[in-house]
């Protein structure tokens, strides 16, 4: 009975408070909250599986896996029986055989299906237009690689032989969707179907062999195969996706998430305030309410029930509303990705989607609720009735640290929720903190200064800053509140201009798309002469010689660095470099550079910083290395960042030059070919058979997308965001619209125009907003400093342009939104005016 009499109560209540401009914005406040968060929440989704789906083309699958050793029937059943396509592929080293001629080949072969995703480019004849094909060489038929008809003088229609098998040439392979960097891609192609490997006879027993299994299939079916596959591999099997199996995509997709992440964290955490903001204010206008009905016998349990009901509706009304907007969003930046990107293969409808996206949504919307709305209430239910009505007491200020604690860890849950990142959180958080404390000395100090430029000014001015300064603490709040919202805007805007320029800027247009790998010695003036007689710059020819790292500090790696940690540097060899210069997208972290090192410092190295992490390296550390049958013993001497999106020649292991002549070498380097500039590959081959050329245009042009794909969400984020700023800003202001009411309709009955009143009140929220822009700026410098240099790892650069035009824009802003608001003491009659309650 009792509970059906206070959602009576409640609903009556909320119908009356509806009226009212607080609860409006309250539930506005949580609409766009939810929509934004959800919205961010459903495009961030869609668009890392659209990235991960349409790069799966340069692994020739969703899925691969690798193994020295035929993998068991029953996991290959058991992909089919989730409904995922499979097919695999065998590669190996092996002599290829044309009459007189012998040729070391790289030999692949491919079962029906191969590949999965992407496409096969061939040929009939060499250096000829490629064309795609979804066919296979057929039972003994093979496909060479160009070079091969030049380095051993066959053509289409002859016979080779791979052991025992005679093949027929019967295409030219140009290009294969999951060709890599590794020892295959030194060695000349030569496939085959699979069905011809017993015949051959090269495969026994101890061979060295390389089983590629590839599947396909939706994300769900994957996501199963994932967990009961797993428990399967042991340590010689490498289950990888498109991050793992092509490490320049990979690196994309981290930094696409990091960008989204940061972008939905920015979301939330203006989520947080606006619906704080409007909340607080919402509560605090329920004291005579909450006095009355305390007067009237319900106890402080029962009214925090009558309005935890109220706030309860708001939320799941607001809920329902949000939530269809976040899918409205949805559906449009759905359709808008795929015109903006119509040759992406991934075809998720609008309408299927990860419903955890929109939980996050309503998670968001519950805890500030929960932090924010009701404690302010749980608060007043401590209060006698007769010191309530009297405005005497505002609770303990315990009670206020409570809510605050309350509140923080609703707002550090939700920022984990939804980022996943530990050190996102600690920035964001840590940037909220200082500046809090920051803001608060700052704010008070500019405002000093504002009220000594009042002398001698206009009426307007010196009425605003009299407002201000009668103000002070209240106004200090209002400049807190207003820099966080701002800060938040800047940061995004930042990050779409700023951060994803940067990334942008490590592939400019004219980034390299052509590697050209095994030049030899002899070769390397000729290919430069080359190169130069086409006016194409290179990116300069680097020698490379390949070692394993063995040891560290004298101890084998082995048992120095831990199994778990899987680094891939320790199970081959590496590329090994020298030069007396650093690359120019190398940047010394640790340690120095050596210049035209003495005979007596030549044993010295620099290694990468990630790999440096890693193996947990030292500066001062004692690196062996073999090569061939000898050993390198070299200190640690620097430690740098590279810039593998540069799509330049780059190594982990760098040593002075000298270090390594004796040993032979063979070069690399990279190009930048117009497509009408391809045709030089060709001749370029005729005359250099042995040299590899391997061409990543496609690569590069999927980077571009991504950055293009992130670019444009964030650009939607950074729209959500101003549409909650502004909601802040009025929620914000609506706070002391009462009290400015009155003042004006004092001033009116004193004789005061509206002309004055308005103008100083513009003058006064303009003051404010140019401080919260300017405060603004140093936070959102602090917080960009800090994603640079411990997310992305690079420069930071002072953003001088922002740091004059956001103070402008906000003052501006703020000052016009005040100036909307206030309008109505000068339409309405001030008897009218000082009769209500505000």
């Amino acid at each position: 009975m009792m509970q059906r009499r206070l959602l009576k109560i409640s609903s009556k209540l909320l119908r009356k408070e509806f009226r009212q401009r607080e609860l409006k914005i309250l539930f506005l406040a949580t609409v766009i909250s939810i929509a934004t968060v959800s919205l961010i929440s459903l495009l961030g989704d869609h668009l890392q599986k659209l990235i991960v789906h349409s790069s799966s083309q340069f692994i020739a699958a969703d899925r691969q896996l690798k193994s020295p050793r035929v993998i068991p029937d029953g996991w290959l059943e058991t992909a089919e029986s989730l409904n995922i396509e499979t097919a695999h592929t065998l590669s190996f080293a092996s002599m290829l055989f044309a009459g007189e001629q012998m040729q070391l080949v790289s030999v692949k072969a491919v079962s029906e299906g191969y590949p999965l995703k992407g496409a096969l480019e061939t040929s009939d004849q060499p250096f000829s237009t490629a064309q795609e094909t979804t066919d296979i060489p057929k039972p003994g038929a093979i496909w060479l690689n160009p070079r091969l008809f030049s380095l051993m003088a066959v053509n289409k229609g002859d016979t080779v032989s791979i052991g025992d098998k005679k093949l027929v040439v019967t295409r030219v392979i140009n290009r294969e969707p999951d060709v890599g960097f590794g020892m295959s891609a030194m060695a000349p192609r030569a496939m085959i179907n699979i069905q011809d490997i017993d015949a051959t006879g090269v495969v026994q027993p101890g061979s060295r062999l390389s089983w590629t299994y590839l599947f396909a299939g939706s994300d769900t079916a994957l996501t199963a195969l994932d967990l009961w596959l797993k428990p399967k591999l042991s340590s010689s099997h490498k289950w990888v996706g498109v991050k793992e199996g092509r490490p320049a995509i990979g690196n994309s997709i981290d930094k696409a998430e990091t960008y989204l992440l940061l972008g939905g964290s920015l979301a939330v955490l203006l989520a947080c305030v606006a619906i704080a903001m409007s909340a607080r204010q919402y509560s605090v206008k329920q004291v005579d309410t909450v006095a009355l009905l305390k007067t009237l016998g319900l106890s402080g349990s029962q009214v925090v029930g009558i309005f935890s009901l109220q706030i309860i509706w708001v939320f799941l009304f607001a809920g329902c509303v949000g939530t269809g907007l976040g899918l409205l969003g949805y559906a449009l930046g759905v359709n808008s990705l795929g015109a903006l990107f119509p040759e992406l293969s991934y075809t998720q409808h609008w309408y299927e989607f990860n419903a955890t996206s929109l939980f996050v949504g309503w998670l968001t919307g519950a805890i500030v609720m929960l932090t924010f709305a009701l404690p302010p209430i749980v608060k007043l239910k401590l209060t006698p009735p007769m010191k309530v009505l009297r405005r005497e007491a505002s609770g303990s200020s315990r009670f206020n640290w409570v809510i605050g604690a309350v509140g923080g860890t609703g707002i550090l849950s939700l920022l984990y929720l939804y980022s996943g990142d530990w050190m996102l959180v600690a920035i964001l958080l840590s940037a909220f903190a200082v500046l809090s404390a920051l803001l608060l000395l700052v704010s008070f100090l500019l405002l000093k200064t504002v009220s000594l430029i009042g002398t001698g000014a206009s009426n307007y001015w010196k009425l605003g800053v009299a407002s201000i300064v009668r103000r002070r603490w209240q106004t200090v709040f209002q400049i807190q509140v207003f820099s966080l919202a701002l800060l938040l805007l800047a940061v995004i805007y930042l990050t779409r201009t700023t951060l994803l320029g940067d990334w942008q800027a490590q592939l400019p247009d004219n980034a390299p798309n052509h590697f050209l790998i095994n030049i030899s010695q002899h070769q390397v003036e000729d290919i430069e002469t080359y190169f130069d007689q086409e006016n194409i710059e290179t990116s300069g020819l680097y020698p490379m010689v390949r070692g394993r790292l063995t040891h560290i500090n004298e101890q084998p790696v082995k048992t120095t660095v831990s199994k778990e940690k899987d680094v891939n540097a320790l199970n081959r060899e590496l590329n090994l470099t020298w030069s007396d210069q650093l690359p120019s997208d190398n940047v010394i972290q640790q340690g120095d550079w050596w210049y035209e090192a003495d005979e007596q410092e030549l044993n010295r190295v620099s290694v990468e910083a990630s790999l440096a992490d890693k193996l947990e390296l030292q500066l001062g550390d004692q690196l062996t290395f073999t090569i061939g049958d000898q050993l390198v013993d070299v200190e640690v001497q620097s430690i740098r960042t590279v810039e593998w999106d540069s799509m330049r020649p780059n190594f982990y292991m760098i040593f002075p030059e000298g270090l390594l002549k004796n040993y032979s070498a063979t070069f690399i380097t990279s190009v930048y070919l117009l497509p009408e500039q391809k045709a030089l590959l060709n001749s370029l081959s005729r005359q250099y058979p042995t040299i590899t050329v391997l061409e990543i245009d496609q690569l590069i042009i999927k980077i571009r997308h991504i950055i293009a794909q992130v670019s444009t969400v964030i650009e939607l984020i950074m729209y959500l965001i101003l549409a909650s700023s502004i909601l802040v800003v009025m929620a914000l202001i609506n706070i002391s619209m009462g009290e400015r009411y009155r003042e004006g309709a004092l001033l009116r009955t004193l004789g005061a125009n509206a002309k004055l009143i308005l103008g100083s009140q513009f003058v006064e929220f303009t003051i404010i907003g140019s401080l919260s822009g300017l405060i603004a700026v140093i936070g959102a410098e602090f917080v960009v400093w800090a994603i640079q240099s411990q997310l992305f790892k690079s420069e930071f650069v002072v953003h001088f342009a922002v740091w004059l035009w956001l103070p402008i824009i906000s003052g501006l802003a703020i000052g016009g939104v005040g100036y909307f608001l206030v309008r109505k003491v000068t339409k309405t009659s001030p008897l009218t005016i000082l009769r209500q309650d505000f």
